[in-house]
């Protein structure tokens, strides 16, 4: 099941909160990308490093308008997963820097609307040609090394309630856009030429996604 990590993580969040009762871990619940809304947990090593790991609830979302090129598309990027990170406090006060993993879920569906034309690898063509025009956006990588700057420390001594907001880019390695047209021209060897090309210039093969994190922390 596509909800099993966030479920274990769930599980292990309320194991360990029933058995830990002193300052030095905390429970956090998040929200942001890619994760949307989940669950971590932080246990503090010294005063400069702690280690966190949590998932967040398989979703996915409706995002219209995004232009790829010179074509609009409506997007449904998925959110949920994992992640796992180790944060370093230099100053042992609230500002970090963490390294770590984070999954991410697809691929992203992705569905043109209905124009009277498509304008692919700069040729126009009649929409009544191309007929339905989709495709997808997969990552290389579902598993990515990430790097988090941010601010909020969730196991500070003598904190109970607190903020914590993270930033930064994960590694997807490869990124493949993907489209598929229905129409009289699918079998046409121009239009698949320039469809090929399209691809091509959406996709890339190194790739960043943005990370982010902001959640309400509670210490135990």
């Amino acid at each position: 099941m596509r909800s099993t990590p966030f479920v274990l993580a769930t599980l292990a969040t309320v194991a360990l909160a029933g058995s830990v009762h002193a300052e030095g871990f905390a429970a956090t619940l998040n929200t942001g990308f890619p994760l949307g809304m989940g669950v971590d947990l932080t246990y503090r090593l010294s005063p400069h490093f702690n280690v966190r790991a949590g998932g967040g609830l398989p979703a996915e979302r409706e995002v219209n308008d995004v232009k790829f090129g010179d074509v609009k598309y409506d997007m449904k990027p998925k959110f949920g997963g994992v992640n796992a990170f180790v944060d370093w406090h230099p100053f042992a006060g609230s500002f970090h820097v963490s390294g770590g993993l984070v999954t991410f879920r697809d691929p992203w569906i992705l569905a043109a609307p209905s124009v009277s034309s498509y304008k692919i690898n700069g040729v126009n063509y009649a929409a009544h040609d191309v007929g339905t025009l989709s495709g997808e956006q997969r990552t290389q990588n579902t598993v990515a090394p990430a790097l988090l700057v941010g601010w909020g420390n969730p196991v500070r001594p003598g904190k109970r309630l607190g903020v914590v907001f993270d930033f930064g880019v994960a590694y997807v390695g490869k990124l493949d856009f993907v489209l598929n047209a229905s129409g009289p021209l699918a079998n046409d060897a121009q239009f698949q030429r320039d469809l090929d090309a399209e691809q091509r210039r959406q996709g890339a093969d190194h790739a960043l996604y943005p990370v982010l994190k902001l959640g309400l922390s509670y210490q135990f």
